[in-house]
């Protein structure tokens, strides 16, 4: 049954991400998932445990996207926390579980303004990204993951290292995105804003015409 519950979940979420008119879908799969967890509490369904957290933590993100509802946040930012907690390093699922907690306390940041969330989201990123070596299909993702969040570091502090580190990590991430992929767009924006920034401190002439040529 939990397995059943859970895949119902899922396929509404997947339901809610393609028609966001269907606010009930995400609701109701947040109800499914309470009561996975409540299922997977002990033997036989206990290994599904940290995969139905991040999924309710998932839901709980979107829903905080969708209302602003400061507890959905809150308690998504908990199960990400737990998921890691129940994903010990060396496991398959470790760099995941570190790369949805890293992501949700970006959002905790720009929500509380809390520095500190900000700098354990770092922390956790550089470690997802520790477990995606060259040639994995997701390092381009923590690339720019982690590059964001530095910048947006950056913009608080003024702390050039972390400047200077995020656009070697965005330009990484680019090379990594060819033509037509989902996320080569974003990785050109914030390549360009933080090479623009980088010029406005230095004025280097290779900053400003690495602007230009990223827009």
């Amino acid at each position: 049954r939990a397995n059943a519950l859970n895949d119902l979940g899922r396929a509404l979420v997947l339901r809610y991400q393609n028609v966001p008119d269907r606010g009930d879908d995400l609701d109701e799969a947040i109800s499914y998932y309470k009561e996975t967890l409540m299922l997977c509490q002990g033997p036989p369904s206990m290994p599904l445990y940290p995969t139905v957290l991040n999924n309710m933590a998932d839901a709980l993100n979107a829903r905080f996207e969708r209302d602003g509802r400061s507890e959905d946040l809150d308690n998504a930012t908990a199960h990400f926390r737990t998921a890691l907690d129940l994903s010990p390093p060396g496991t398959p699922q470790r760099d995941t579980a570190a790369n949805n907690l890293a992501s949700v306390l970006v959002t905790c940041f720009e929500h509380y303004g809390r520095t500190e969330d900000l700098a354990q989201a770092i922390h956790y990123h550089r470690e997802a990204l520790a477990n995606r070596p060259e040639g994995h299909p997701l390092r381009s993702d923590s690339l720019a993951n982690l590059a964001f969040a530095l910048y947006t570091h950056y913009s608080q502090t003024s702390t050039i290292a972390n400047l200077n580190e995020a656009i070697a990590l965005f330009r990484e991430a680019l090379l990594l995105c060819p033509e037509g992929h989902y996320r080569r767009g974003t990785i050109l924006s914030n390549y360009a804003v933080a090479t623009s920034a980088r010029y406005e401190l230095s004025s280097a002439r290779e900053d400003l015409d690495e602007t230009i040529r990223l827009h």
